[in-house]
């Protein structure tokens, strides 16, 4: 974990001082990571007025993770979306849903 705690400080030093441009960008394509953990950790660094949703304002945004869990706190609604949806055809079914 310290070697990737000394990359990400390298990088965004790097990314700092570099001439390219935008360096939001430049930090992105550089991290090695999905662009959920840029979103949800980096971006506020090259965009301050960056914001995240709340958990609740997310959940009625999408799920990612397990279709019960997430729809029970969601007070019984589905999101706008499903990531993956793939994934939650047998739960789609359960709640009388073809897909």
């Amino acid at each position: 974990m310290k070697f990737f705690q000394h990359q990400i400080i390298y990088l965004y030093l790097k990314t700092i001082f570099t001439n390219k441009r935008p360096k939001g960008e430049y930090f992105a394509k550089n991290l090695y990571v999905n662009e959920d953990t840029f979103w949800t950790y980096f971006a506020i660094l090259f965009h301050n007025e960056f914001k995240l949703p709340s958990s609740k304002e997310s959940l009625s945004f999408c799920f990612d993770g397990n279709p019960n869990f997430f729809y029970k706190l969601n007070e019984n609604q589905l999101p706008m979306a499903l990531h993956g949806n793939h994934n939650y055809l047998e739960f789609l079914n359960k709640l009388g849903m073809k897909i």
